[in-house]
């Protein structure tokens, strides 16, 4: 899987609340803007359902971390 600056991707990032005594996972749609050797900063989309279907939007608060690539499930097109 080639990931670029620009793509976007499943990232599937790891909670430190803990649910029944394990981390609690979840996937998060997101844009990759910069790249630095095995670590993505990415800017996270939000989700909102709307008559059962799926919406991504970006949030007025920009929602970026640096992620290492690990967290990366699959790239998306653009959603």
């Amino acid at each position: 899987m080639e990931i670029e600056v620009g793509c976007y991707v499943l990232a599937r990032l790891t909670s430190k609340k803990q649910r029944k005594g394990q981390n609690a996972q979840q996937d998060f749609v997101a844009k990759i803007l910069e790249i630095d050797s095995d670590d993505f900063k990415m800017i996270y989309m939000s989700e909102k359902l709307v008559k059962g279907k799926k919406f991504y939007y970006w949030p007025q608060k920009e929602d970026l971390s640096w992620e290492d690539a690990s967290s990366v499930v699959k790239v998306l097109q653009e959603p």
